[in-house]
């Protein structure tokens, strides 16, 4: 599944990228990561009856967990991914009527597959996994999301700036055997924002998002070599 981009309307050929198995994209430029996932998402080759953009609008995904007749039963099923999210549900959930954004990407995955829009082939954007989620949680979630790709043969795009969840795709995709594309949106003098496929130089990613804990730690060291000789 491949998407073509202009550096101005996000359409044309400036730069291209290839979804494949779970697709991995990070960068500074927040505003254009989103012009990307709306633009994939408006295309008309996206059958939007096997897709869904998490975190894209967050009423509408209120309106679709709330129609789930079959979303608080957690009962055993005869899908292992639905006893696994049923499981993970069961021990963090303390208050339904107060569910916390993080367990409410599971209880939306659960929604999606029970009304078979999660199937066979089907498109899943996530923009920003890790929001209002523990890195332990964001481990848990992305470990659902590589069973999902494996058994329905799914295409995923994720947006993020987690090293946990880079690291979690980078490790459960060697656990499943899963093959990947890894995207860096980066800034090139003079010409905007380029878009760089980095699937075979995955620590640049990491050299990006922790980048700024790297200089926090340097800025720190130096403070306190200052304080010593006060």
């Amino acid at each position: 599944m491949k998407f073509e981009f202009s550096k101005t309307g996000m359409e044309g050929k400036d730069f291209e990228i290839e979804i494949r198995g779970i697709t991995v994209v990070s960068g500074m430029k927040q505003q254009a990561l989103k012009h990307i996932c709306n633009y994939i998402y408006s295309q008309p080759n996206i059958d939007l009856k096997k897709s869904f953009y998490i975190n894209g609008d967050i009423e509408l995904e209120h309106i679709f967990i709330k129609r789930q007749k079959e979303i608080l039963n957690f009962n055993l099923t005869d899908n292992e991914i639905l006893n696994e999210i049923n499981s993970i549900l069961k021990d963090e959930l303390v208050d339904l009527n107060n569910i916390s954004l993080d367990l409410e990407r599971f209880f939306l995955l659960k929604g999606l597959i029970l009304e078979k829009i999660i199937t066979d082939n089907s498109f899943l954007i996530i923009k920003n996994p890790e929001d209002d989620t523990h890195p332990a949680l964001q481990v848990k979630f992305m470990e659902i999301i590589a069973k999902l790709q494996k058994q329905y043969n799914m295409k995923i795009l994720i947006i993020t700036h987690s090293p946990y969840i880079v690291y979690a795709v980078e490790t459960f995709s060697l656990k499943y055997n899963i093959e990947n594309n890894y995207y860096l949106l980066d800034l090139k003098s003079g010409e905007g924002y380029i878009l760089n496929d980095i699937t075979d130089k995955i620590e640049d990613m990491y050299s990006s998002i922790t980048k700024p804990f790297f200089e926090l730690e340097d800025l720190e060291t130096k403070l306190l070599k200052e304080r010593g000789k006060e």
